[in-house]
């Protein structure tokens, strides 16, 4: 389902033949039978995949987006119900499936805590969603995180490294999925559907 346009053929170039060297393929053809075997076909497709995607993010990256979230979206749903479910679509490692979490579990607190909710991140790359469910940040990723959110949710866990505290990971859970498969979403009574920088990989129809 990815799209790379023809002005980002040496993107695609350089990211085929990085995993061609990493398998010790010589030519095309030869990787392609690689990337074709039954045996290894699910694993190898999903490292190029990775290896073809952006995964750069942030936590609270595109602040007007999530002030959208916070002083509109989050306190019109629990104006109607005590839960609120949300989905974080192409989540990358974790940042903003953690920032909407944080979101929400700020809300609830300031309102005595008698809400749930609970937080779904999707994505394609099983390296990024494995770096995402351990919840561990390099110290320079705080930057983007208001300073009564890095006391609340932020632990130090090494002189360089903190980690997402574990009562909020447990409110955020993260699975592997394609958005081109979108009717065999699993998914059911969302009241929130957030999706950064995800579509350009697709065509517009």
């Amino acid at each position: 389902g990815l799209f790379i346009s023809p002005e980002r053929k040496s993107f695609l170039v350089s990211g085929i033949r990085s995993r061609m060297r990493k398998v010790g393929c010589q030519d095309y053809r030869e990787y392609y039978n690689h990337l074709s075997g039954e045996h290894l076909q699910i694993r190898e497709w999903s490292l190029l995949v990775d290896q073809l995607t952006v995964h750069e993010t942030c936590f609270f990256r595109h602040e007007s987006s999530l002030k959208l979230v916070e002083e509109v979206v989050i306190p019109s749903v629990f104006e109607c119900r005590q839960s609120l479910n949300a989905w974080s679509v192409g989540c990358a490692t974790g940042e903003e499936s953690y920032s909407l979490a944080m979101l929400i579990d700020d809300y609830c607190a300031a309102q005595g805590g008698a809400q749930h909710f609970g937080v779904t991140g999707t994505d394609i790359s099983l390296p990024s969603l494995k770096h995402a469910r351990e919840g561990l940040y390099l110290d320079r990723r705080l930057q983007g995180i208001r300073t009564a959110f890095q006391d609340r949710y932020c632990l130090s866990e090494t002189d360089s490294r903190f980690r997402i505290s574990p009562d909020l990971r447990k409110r955020v859970c993260f699975s592997q999925f394609n958005l081109r498969d979108i009717e065999k979403a699993p998914f059911a009574n969302l009241d929130l559907v957030f999706c950064q920088n995800l579509l350009i990989y697709y065509h517009r129809e």
